[in-house]
C-alpha cells in the first residue's frame, strides 16, 4: 500500500485529536491557536504562504472565517503578515496584559 507524502491534503480535519480546538476569536487563545496551527503546517510540509492562508479556515467558526475573508493578505497571501493581522484584530496584546492601569488604582 502506497503512503501519502505529508501535504496540505493531509492536515488533520476538525474534530480530531491532533487538530487544533476551532478558534471562535477569543484573544486569550489566538496565539496558542497559532502556534498549534504552525506546528501542524510544519509537519504536514505545508510550506506555500497560499496554503497556509486558506487552509487556516477549516480550524475556525464562521464568524471569524468571514473576518479572514476579509482581510487583505488572504487575497494575496503573505502568512507573516497575515498572521500579524490576525494578532492585531483578535487583540492578542490584551492577553498578555495581566492588569489593566483601573486594576491598579
Amino acid at each position: 500500500m502506497a503512503t501519502v507524502a505529508p501535504s496540505v491534503l493531509t492536515l488533520p480535519i476538525i474534530g480530531m485529536k491532533s487538530a487544533p480546538e476551532k478558534f471562535t476569536g477569543e484573544h486569550s487563545y489566538v496565539r496558542p491557536f497559532l502556534e498549534h496551527y504552525e506546528r501542524l503546517c510544519t509537519h504536514n510540509n505545508v510550506t506555500t504562504d497560499a496554503e497556509k492562508v486558506h487552509s487556516i479556515l477549516q480550524y475556525c467558526s464562521i464568524h471569524v472565517q468571514e473576518i479572514i475573508q476579509g482581510m487583505p493578505h488572504y487575497f494575496t497571501p503573505n502568512w507573516d503578515a497575515f498572521k500579524r493581522d490576525l494578532l492585531k484584530h483578535f487583540d492578542a496584546d490584551f492577553s498578555n496584559q495581566r492588569f489593566q492601569e483601573t486594576d491598579l488604582k
